[in-house]
């Protein structure tokens, strides 16, 4: 079928249903706002925490240093250096590793469960409007072109 055919068939479904259509129209934009809506409170899950992080200025920097080499008074030393407001430590290190089990793998990386970035937020979004408009138009489509005894019969 030819693109220009598509079309005119679209067209000719909307225009000659317009009750379909305009319930169609609806449940695409009330997706799309629930998607906008929920991207908005994913945002907004987070800044707490970016306030509380900014108010107090949190760790710049954190440094890891091998103690065997670099002693206390050296150590010390560096807190008077230009451009350090403020240095606390030293501190003990702990190291710890885990093991999670997902689908019967072992030592899945925890960087593939961290939270989503809003790039990926969004194409999730975007991804639930577009399951979610073509799950409706495919079915509303062929209810429109059946006659009605058929369609309901179907379901």
């Amino acid at each position: 079928m030819r693109p220009a055919a598509t079309m005119r068939a679209a067209w000719h479904g909307l225009t000659g249903r317009p009750l379909q259509a305009i319930i169609i129209g609806v449940v695409a934009l009330a997706s799309t706002a629930a998607s906008a809506l929920a991207l908005g409170m994913a945002v907004q899950a987070s800044a707490p925490f970016d306030h509380a992080f900014a108010r107090d200025r949190g760790a710049q920097v954190a440094i890891t240093v091998n103690t065997a080499r670099a002693t206390p008074a050296r150590l010390a030393a560096t807190t008077g250096l230009h451009g350090v407001t403020a240095a606390a430590g030293p501190f003990p290190l702990a190291e710890v590793s885990t093991a999670i089990t997902l689908a019967g793998q072992t030592n899945v990386p925890g960087t593939l469960l961290s939270v989503y970035t809003p790039a990926e937020l969004v194409l999730l979004a975007l991804g639930g409007l577009l399951i979610a408009v073509g799950g409706a138009l495919g079915p509303a489509t062929w209810v429109a072109r059946t006659r009605t005894a058929t369609a309901l019969r179907a379901e």
